[in-house]
């Protein structure tokens, strides 16, 4: 464990150096044509387009990495700016925009989780012609931030932040090294399998719109409920309103989702994810509704706002977007076709690549009966 100093940059200094080791490794194994799979696994505010280390934006770096070549799976996975106001939105929008062209980007879990400000970088560069891996990462409470990260002129905070790296061969690697890589599969396929598959989205969407409709339902017993049971029935219901907003900036088809967001957003804005994590962090109810202000009326009150909040979201997905799905290629931008593209042509050769030292196989060939030659 490392502690970055309020006048220290040595936090953006290490995750910088393993971004460039990164990059170098790749481009090495490119120049002699070896068979070569690099995976970058990126988290949260890393990706700000105003991080920049001598001159250089880190998403700069990030995307450079990312277009060396249709090997390199860049896969972030981070917050949507939908939960955001101002310029904190605008500048996360900006970075997601720079990146899903290229990148899978997962800004709603597919695990039901509550994606927010996890900061990480996990590199694998697996050279499949050498059998070796080169690998880095960065794990942190820093604040990903100019001012956490220790910019110029700037003065952050006491921060911890953890790194390593090395090189291993590739049909060793640990059970935490191929629990990232298969987290990485499947977050990979996720993303993939909604751009292509039809029925997965149809799935994944009505999977969303039965989990948000029985939360809705309960809340029609409210009155046997007691205030504590109410008020954990509102924090479901902002942590649901917010992931609803994630899905429609998760699934393909912007030019019908974005205005989808936008027209819920303006009516109820979200709620700070920071606010909520807070709020659900206190286990002691009683004092969070007391804190709060909340007594029986009030809180029954936005109970119900959010429960209409929830409902409108709800019948515009069912009236706008679920009748679209065969076709929600007409509904692409300009970043998603070229993502979908990408897709088509790299996708599976990128999954094939990943499983072998996902796992464990000690040699890439065998003799077509899963033993080894």
């Amino acid at each position: 464990m490392k502690i970055k100093q309020p006048d220290s940059d040595n936090a953006l200094v290490s995750l910088c150096t393993h971004i460039d080791e990164a990059q170098f490794t790749l481009r090495n194994c490119v120049a002699q044509s070896h068979e070569v799979v690099s995976v970058a696994y990126i988290s949260s505010l890393l990706i700000m387009p105003n991080v920049a280390f001598r001159g250089i934006k880190l998403i700069d770096r990030i995307i450079s990495l990312a277009n060396l070549t249709p090997d390199c799976v860049c896969l972030i996975r981070t917050t949507t700016p939908e939960y955001f106001r101002g310029r904190m939105k605008a500048l996360q929008k900006a970075a997601l925009n720079s990146l899903r062209s290229k990148c899978y980007v997962v800004v709603f879990s597919p695990y039901g989780e509550f994606l927010n400000h996890a900061k990480f970088l996990v590199h694998y560069n697996v050279c499949l012609s050498e059998q070796v891996v080169h690998y880095g990462n960065f794990f942190g409470s820093t604040n990903f931030t100019g001012v956490g990260l220790g910019a110029p002129n700037m003065h952050g905070n006491f921060e911890e932040f953890a790194e390593n790296g090395g090189v291993k061969h590739a049909y060793n690697m640990t059970t935490l090294d191929r629990k990232y890589l298969k987290e990485v599969l499947y977050l990979m396929n996720y993303k993939a399998w909604l751009y292509t598959d039809s029925k997965y989205l149809v799935d994944h969407v009505s999977g969303h719109i039965r989990a948000v409709e029985e939360l809705i339902d309960q809340r029609k017993q409210e009155s046997k409920y007691s205030k504590l049971d109410t008020y954990r029935k509102y924090l479901l219901s902002m942590t649901f309103y917010n992931q609803t907003l994630a899905l429609l900036d998760d699934i393909p088809g912007k030019k019908l989702t974005s205005k989808m967001v936008e027209e819920l957003v303006s009516s109820y804005p979200p709620e700070n994810p920071f606010e909520i994590e807070a709020m659900s962090g206190n286990q002691n109810y009683e004092d969070s509704i007391r804190d709060l202000g909340f007594d029986e009326k009030s809180l029954r009150e936005v109970v119900e706002t959010s429960n209409d909040a929830l409902r409108r979201a709800l019948n515009m997905i069912r009236e706008r977007y679920e009748p679209t799905i065969e076709r929600i290629r007409e509904y692409f931008d300009e970043r998603e076709e070229k993502f979908f593209m990408d897709l088509e042509k790299h996708h599976v050769a990128r999954v094939l690549k990943i499983s072998i030292p996902s796992s464990n196989r000690r040699n890439m060939a065998d003799d077509g009966k899963g033993h080894p030659k």
